[in-house]
């Protein structure tokens, strides 16, 4: 009896099996037509690889091929669409169906697009991961393609952490890997990198003599690399002041800039323009450089990147003060150089905010979506003891995956809160400041221009930590001291400020998350000394232990005049106060003076997670 019974089973479930790999090969089919409709870029529709991608979902056991595929061309289409986030997430999905070993230039190929687009999204710690990945899948001590790109990727992870000595390291070993071959556009790129990194080591010397070398052979370049290396040996002879020759290179580097194929050229163009109009206002030839700065705004500044857009506006503030104009058109410059500033910065908060709206409603619909879609399986299901079997896989499996989902999403959300925080506390300190440099133009125009050169270095420094997730602490008490320097600024004898450390110095080699600190500051200055009849005082101590770095903040401020004052947070510290509670498990405390003393003022204590480099 039994044995009939067994054999009735097996030929059901074999039936089903066979069943259902009919059905996989009908769907993968499917598939292959949907992505041969978008093969070409130009006729690449989103409609096409979305129903290709629903399929995928449905269907788990489409061959891994297909999927890497897939995910390629979502993350192409996500690139044109300028959605960074999601352009980098779907390239290093990509990655993750590659073997053991890198066997064919496609796998090359994934691994390179993960990685530039996580650099391109500031994530460097992710594509530092991905460069470890691509290592542990290469044979580093064989002279080939594979080695060459790891140490590309390594050169250009450090060199964007500012670590210059060890991306000139990977730099050289790249050099040497293909100095075997012919001197072409591979080797002389690589030189004109490593003359860069030499200059960031400050070693101009030797920069210079690479820059010699690549202009004397400047034949063998393609018209892209010659204006790369013109316009690098422009900038090394205008550091050096010597601004005519400087400007014979810029004007050669235009040449082939014009000469180029390419249709797009309006930000190499725009670029060029700026860097004669910079030269020829040190020669004071202010006609001139007004004409450039012309032809650089007529290259649709609008859509040019945010560095060569705001270039152009503080060459044109130059100029003009430079040039004796009148204090409005002075005014005038400086205003428009402070809308664009405020409006570059506003958009950039709006868009992290609609990413993250749109990354919880996304999340919300693949549930739903997923749910209709075990609903339906089950009632296609017409034998018993198939059902029994694959509900408790399914369930089994769809426990894992929603956890680990879960936890991918909470830790996406949690980098996405800082990212926010970055963006939106830079347009209201960079408001308020040029605000008060402009108020002070008409009474004294030479305090006002070393304002102006104090904040530019101010705000240079502020933009550099806040693309990294950790900063090195004297760095930061750098910015925060210079922050409440131009604060002082704007509101003359109203306060004083000290630090304390305990346990610890400042110039101690431990590295913290950037900009934590500074929207408690400005609380205490814009709210708690509002009014004050009296000198206000910021006091800041710092206590270092084994495992977290607390920070006292203590004013001597009006202190919290009512209870609901306690619930009333700014966007910048609420995040700042989740962040914190997520990392460290403690809660940002703030108490009000007189609650504990007959002092009247608030004290905020904050426990911030550190790391002793910036790599692990």
């Amino acid at each position: 009896m039994l044995k009939p019974l067994l054999l009735i089973i097996i030929f059901i479930v074999s039936f089903i099996g066979c069943t259902r790999k009919e059905d996989l090969h009908k769907i993968e089919t499917k598939i292959i037509n949907l992505q041969k409709k978008d093969s070409v870029l130009q006729e690449r529709s989103f409609k096409n690889i979305k129903i290709a991608d629903a399929l995928i979902t449905e269907n788990p056991l489409v061959s891994d091929s297909l999927k890497q595929i897939n995910d390629y061309f979502l993350g192409d289409l996500y690139k044109t669409k300028g959605q960074l986030d999601s352009t980098a997430l779907y390239f290093t999905r990509t990655t993750d169906y590659v073997g053991d070993t890198i066997k064919t230039d496609y796998d090359r190929f994934y691994f390179y697009n993960a990685f530039a687009n996580l650099m391109a999204s500031g994530k460097y710690g992710d594509a530092k991961t991905i460069a470890d990945s691509f290592k542990k899948r290469i044979d580093t001590t064989s002279f080939t393609k594979n080695t060459s790109y790891y140490y590309y990727f390594s050169e250009e992870y450090y060199k964007s952490i500012g670590k210059y000595e060890k991306a000139l390291e990977a730099n050289k070993q790249r050099v040497f890997i293909i100095q075997n071959w012919e001197f072409d556009s591979n080797t002389s790129q690589e030189l004109l990198a490593q003359s860069e990194l030499l200059k960031g080591l400050g070693r101009n010397t030797e920069a210079e003599k690479v820059i010699e070398f690549l202009i004397a052979n400047d034949s063998l370049l393609t018209l892209d690399l010659k204006r790369q290396v013109y316009n690098a040996n422009g900038v090394l002879l205008f550091k050096k002041q010597k601004f005519y020759e400087a400007l014979e290179n810029y004007k050669k580097t235009l040449l082939n800039i014009k000469l180029l194929p390419q249709y797009n050229k309006q930000s190499l163009l725009a670029n060029c323009y700026s860097n004669i109009a910079e030269t020829y206002i040190e020669l004071k030839l202010f006609d001139t450089a007004s004409k450039y700065l012309d032809s650089a705004r007529g290259e649709n500044i609008e859509r040019l990147s945010d560095q060569t857009h705001r270039n152009i506006l503080l060459y044109e503030l130059r100029l003009a003060y430079k040039d004796n104009e009148p204090i409005s058109k002075i005014e005038a410059h400086l205003s428009e150089l402070l809308n664009y500033q405020n409006i570059t910065y506003k958009n950039k908060f709006e868009s992290e905010l609609i990413a993250l709206k749109a990354a919880s409603i996304k999340e919300e619909q693949l549930l739903i979506e997923r749910q209709e879609n075990e609903v339906k399986r089950l009632n296609d299901r017409n034998n018993m003891l198939f059902i029994i079997g694959s509900l408790f896989l399914l369930l089994m499996g769809l426990f894992s995956y929603s956890r680990n989902k879960k936890l991918k999403f909470d830790k996406q959300t949690l980098q996405m809160q800082q990212r926010l925080l970055r963006s939106q506390m830079n347009p209201h300190f960079t408001f308020n400041t040029l605000s008060s440099i402009q108020n002070s133009i008409k009474s004294d125009p030479v305090k006002a221009q070393k304002h102006i050169l104090k904040f530019s270095r101010l705000l240079r420094l502020i933009l550099e930590n806040s693309t990294n997730n950790f900063v090195q602490f004297n760095k930061e008490i750098e910015a925060l001291k210079k922050f409440m320097d131009l604060q002082i600024l704007r509101f003359p004898d109203k306060f004083n400020y000290s630090f304390n450390y305990n346990n610890m110095d400042e110039e101690d080699l431990i590295f913290i998350p950037p900009m934590l600190l500074q929207p408690f500051i400005e609380n205490s200055i814009e709210h708690g000394f509002m009014n004050l009849n009296y000198l206000g005082e910021i006091h800041l101590e710092f206590t270092l232990n084994k495992n977290l770095l607390y920070c006292r903040i203590s004013d001597n401020g009006t202190g919290i005049t009512t209870n609901s004052d306690l619930i009333k947070e700014s966007l910048s510290t609420k995040l700042i106060t989740d962040y914190l509670k997520k990392e460290t498990r403690k809660e940002v405390l703030i108490i009000d003076k007189k609650k504990i003393s007959n002092e009247t003022g608030t004290i905020v204590t904050l426990a911030i997670p550190y790391k002793h480099t910036d790599e692990n």
